[in-house]
């Protein structure tokens, strides 16, 4: 592998992993609402969430190359769990 095509990698995981920070902050940052009610959001939405995007740019490639990752475009906002689940 050159360098060019660890440039390539490095940034695309580099983007999976910001934005898989992201979302476990978001996530977390929820706190309405019976504990375990919050528990159970919180791993229903990082286990649907949280996924590595690189892994289709590998496939796509030719050779197992990365491709430059760009803007996602899945946008998360946080929800709120209401109190009467």
């Amino acid at each position: 592998m050159n360098h060019r095509e660890r440039k390539k990698l490095r940034r695309v995981l580099y983007c999976d992993l910001a934005e898989m920070f992201n979302i476990v902050d978001q996530t977390l940052l929820v706190k309405e609402g019976n504990q375990r009610d919050v528990w159970d959001f919180q791993e229903g939405q990082i286990r649907r969430l949280l996924s590595f995007r690189g892994e289709e740019h590998m496939k796509q490639e030719s050779g197992g190359l990365y491709a430059a990752c760009g803007t996602s475009s899945r946008r998360y906002t946080v929800p709120t769990v209401s109190s009467n689940h």
